[in-house]
């Protein structure tokens, strides 16, 4: 800091008393007391070094994660008005100038290391986004590490972000505030989409609303769909979406959208009606593209397209595809998919398309994974796994299920052992889902119409906190495993075999290769008279057997089981 800053800090020195601090305008009160609740987690998260190498080596347990950096304009009296906070605090223990004039150098020094490349500050959920007043007072810990107590750093930060004097409009100015940087994917397209998108199914009326609360939240990526030419759709209000885009201060830029064409729009020119009538009912806010279309279904059946009626597709999924690539040459889409797509559907796709799908979304939670085919077919083509349904509630929609519903809510969140990963990691049921899939490099879609689950939402997904190798198994291993006591009916279009066995990988087992495994055990039958079944079924369908059947053995009472 040069010769001039230094003048002003005396001039600030000399008109600026402890006593200010309870002067001045203030934060609401819930944003403010929700704040200096947790200014002791602050600390731990955000305090010294405030500058991480990485998001992950933040931990933002009650809140969302910030970046915050500094204008350039705002950076020298910001440092001015920062240091003097701190150096009225130590005046009376300074006994000389030069004291002085080290502390202020140190600390010049200091807010010139955090403000270069900005910082991260977690923040509250009653806070949806941070201030300049709140981002002080975080770095005002950093600032004044070693040259007070810990104690005693956060009782000024307290003070400071109650009342911090006349300054409170030049530290929002000084600062500049927006939601950290989100985990995204590079898509095949070139295009990057967010790995966690909020879904708008169902909001109706609340729609537009709902959606403010996720963007102020800290979502950037929302998913909709349009509705068909002749006819109802999946319950989506996307003319609202585009309302909310509106309403919104964000850059459209910073918001990836995504839609979806219903299958009785299928067919070249029909399907290009429906790109561009999406456009249309997105309005203003959209400013003319969406990021992301999907088909929304590979075909048009009898519960989507009743038969006489108006809901008629005019052609194929492949004939749709077509009217998309058009649309992405006319520059209308950035990128396009697919979503419920079977792997030979997609694999029949890919074969006809021009333009690959960039993203293929299918429902999976815990009990229904996501078909290894599919996983397989994704990987080799670069195209982009996104999941719905994560928190299992397709199940109480009847999904899987015949006959009357049997469980309201979700069998997932209510299975005993997404529980025990959820106390032992201190994340919640629901973090732990979305953990599962994004560990595995999977986007997911999540929802809720609650403020508050909104804002948990994404920041679940941003904690740093992870799922450890003996937790992703332990979560592999229900896959088509779901408990008798929950009396679910599966369908044989989701499941194989037994209820209540890990049939799933038994079941891969049968669809992948089986001529191979067939010849290869008939070959070394009249070969040596004897099969050992283990040297031909993969060694990770076995354990993962094992450990069901262990499971089973030790509900009802058994001890550890021997290898078989």
């Amino acid at each position: 800091m040069g010769a001039a800053p230094r003048r002003v800090l005396l001039a600030v020195l000399a008109s600026f008393s402890v006593s200010s601090l309870s002067s001045g305008a203030s934060l609401s009160a819930g944003c403010r007391e929700a704040f200096a609740e947790v200014i002791s987690e602050v600390w731990l998260a955000s305090g010294p070094p405030l500058v991480a190498e990485s998001p992950g080596e933040l931990l933002c347990t009650n809140g969302a994660l910030f970046k915050v950096v500094c204008s350039a304009a705002g950076r020298e009296p910001l440092e001015t008005h920062l240091a003097s906070v701190v150096i009225l605090a130590v005046q009376a223990a300074v006994s000389t100038e030069a004291e002085l004039s080290s502390i202020h150098d140190m600390l010049a020094f200091r807010a010139d290391a955090i403000l270069t490349d900005g910082f991260q500050l977690c923040v509250p959920f009653a806070c949806p986004s941070p201030t300049g007043v709140m981002a002080a007072a975080a770095m005002l810990l950093s600032l004044g590490s070693g040259i007070l107590p810990g104690s005693q750093l956060q009782v000024l930060a307290r003070s400071f972000l109650k009342s911090p004097g006349p300054a409170e409009e030049m530290l929002d100015k000084s600062f500049v505030l927006g939601a950290a940087q989100l985990q995204t994917v590079l898509l095949n397209s070139g295009h990057r989409m967010p790995l966690v998108t909020f879904g708008t199914a169902g909001l109706e009326e609340q729609t537009a609303d709902v959606i403010l609360e996720a963007l102020r939240a800290g979502h950037r990526a929302l998913d909709t769909a349009t509705e068909p030419a002749d006819g109802e759709g999946f319950g989506y209000n996307q003319p609202a979406v585009g309302e909310a885009l509106s309403r919104s201060s964000l850059p459209r830029s910073d918001v990836f959208i995504i839609s979806k064409v219903h299958p009785a729009d299928f067919g070249y020119l029909k399907t290009r009606r429906a790109v561009e009538r999406a456009v249309s009912e997105l309005g203003e806010g959209g400013q003319g593209y969406i990021d992301l279309m999907l088909l929304h279904f590979p075909t048009c059946d009898r519960e989507y397209c009743p038969p006489g009626g108006s809901m008629r597709p005019l052609g194929s999924f492949v004939d749709a595809w077509r009217g998309l690539e058009e649309a992405v040459k006319q520059g209308l889409l950035r990128s396009i998919g697919v979503t419920n797509f079977d792997a030979q559907q997609l694999e029949e796709l890919i074969a006809a398309a021009k333009i690959l799908p960039a993203v293929a979304g299918v429902w999976a939670d815990a009990f229904h994974p996501v078909p290894r085919a599919l996983q397989k077919l994704c990987r080799t083509t670069a195209v982009q796994l996104q999941v719905f349904g994560i928190l299992g509630f397709e199940w109480s929609q009847g999904r899987g299920r015949k006959g009357k519903l049997a469980h309201p809510t979700s069998p997932v969140l209510e299975h005993r052992d997404v529980r025990a990963i959820a106390r032992s990691t201190g994340l919640s049921a629901p973090d732990v889902c979305a953990k599962f899939f994004l560990q595995q490099g999977m986007a997911i879609i999540i929802s809720s119409r609650r403020p508050e689950r909104v804002r948990r939402a994404l920041a679940g997904a941003a904690d740093a906190r992870s799922l450890d190798d003996a937790d992703m198994a332990t979560l592999q291993d229900l896959q088509g495993f779901l408990d008798s006591s929950l009396h679910i009916q599966a369908s044989p279009d989701f499941y194989r075999g037994m209820i209540g066995f890990d049939t799933y990988e038994l079941h891969a087992v049968s669809q992948v290769s089986t001529n191979w495994y067939c010849e290869g055990v008939r070959a070394t039958y009249f070969k040596d008279g004897v099969v050992h079944l283990r040297n031909f079924i993969p060694s990770v369908a076995i354990e993962s057997a094992r450990r069901a059947a262990q499971r089973l053995v030790s509900d009802n009472g058994g001890g550890d089981m021997e290898d078989a």
